[in-house]
């Protein structure tokens, strides 16, 4: 296994590197090449009698391909049977297998750019005092949850965890917006509701209802919520707009410390068509 020390010598000369210094120019720790070794994902082309392990520069790109299947979510041990026997046409695959993976978070990420994009438009209006206004909203997909107990504001947390369970990949690696349905009555109950829901953009199904929405911004205690509703029953009597059966609620901003702030919920009431 050793070879003689000038020849260790030499082959420092031709670009091999002990496992420090070839973990610096991966930017990684030793103790990652020490496990790569171990598992025979990366091993060293050279060790020498006293130990050290040596590593060719070149190996960073093997190094570095591994890292970016890591990053598409594949375990060391699937890319160990990707890499194993490479060839041309194994390298084909899996360039092929690699693409098609990005291609997916790019979607993802443009599906979030465009939930965060919505999130900050929202608060930019809020921010700028706007009471109520007429919007009409993008596309976007809904997963729904069906209240079992009325006026139990604790069903909420119920409902986010059967979420959870059910349905994983809705909120995996991607921004939502949790929010309730409610049918629309002159008199709004804060925890009459029919529905809990879950709501992301989307590129192409659309489950949120399409057309115009009233908008209003509600930033004082929930309880207080049909004040606010009343203005917007005010403001729709004023322009003389016809109100539909339903509304949404959704929160904005939720902050930290509930005892001094609260939380910024926008209230959207679809219109009669």
């Amino acid at each position: 296994m050793g070879k003689p020390y000038s020849q260790e010598k030499n082959m420092q000369k031709n670009f091999l590197l002990k496992t420090a210094d070839f973990a610096k120019i991966c930017n990684t720790t030793k103790e990652t090449i020490f496990h790569y070794d171990e598992i025979n994902l990366l091993k060293p082309v050279f060790i020498s009698e006293k130990g050290y392990r040596y590593y060719s520069l070149m190996q960073s790109d093997q190094f570095f391909a591994i890292r970016e299947l890591q990053n598409l979510g594949l375990s060391l041990k699937e890319i160990k049977e990707k890499l194993h026997n490479e060839s041309p046409a194994q390298y084909f695959a899996l360039i092929d297998t690699i693409s098609a993976e990005l291609e997916k978070k790019i979607r993802q990420l443009r599906q979030s750019q465009k939930t965060l994009s919505g999130i900050y438009h929202d608060l930019e209006n809020y921010l700028q005092n706007k009471t109520c206004y007429l919007e009409e909203l993008p596309k976007s997909t809904l997963i729904t949850l069906h209240s079992r107990q009325q006026q139990d504001p604790t069903e909420y947390i119920h409902a986010y965890l059967e979420l959870l369970r059910s349905n994983p990949a809705f909120i995996q690696n991607e921004p939502y917006l949790a929010g309730i349905k409610r049918r629309l009555h002159k008199t709004v109950s804060a925890f009459d509701y029919e529905l809990y829901y879950y709501r992301k953009a989307a590129a192409k199904k659309s489950d949120f209802p399409k057309g115009k929405f009233l908008i209003a911004f509600h930033d004082k205690k929930y309880d207080e919520i049909p004040q606010t509703y009343q203005k917007i029953f005010r403001f729709a009597e004023e322009q003389h707009m016809q109100l539909g059966a339903h509304c949404y609620e959704e929160i904005l901003f939720n902050p930290v410390n509930i005892q001094e702030n609260n939380c910024v919920i926008k209230i959207m009431v679809q219109l009669a068509e």
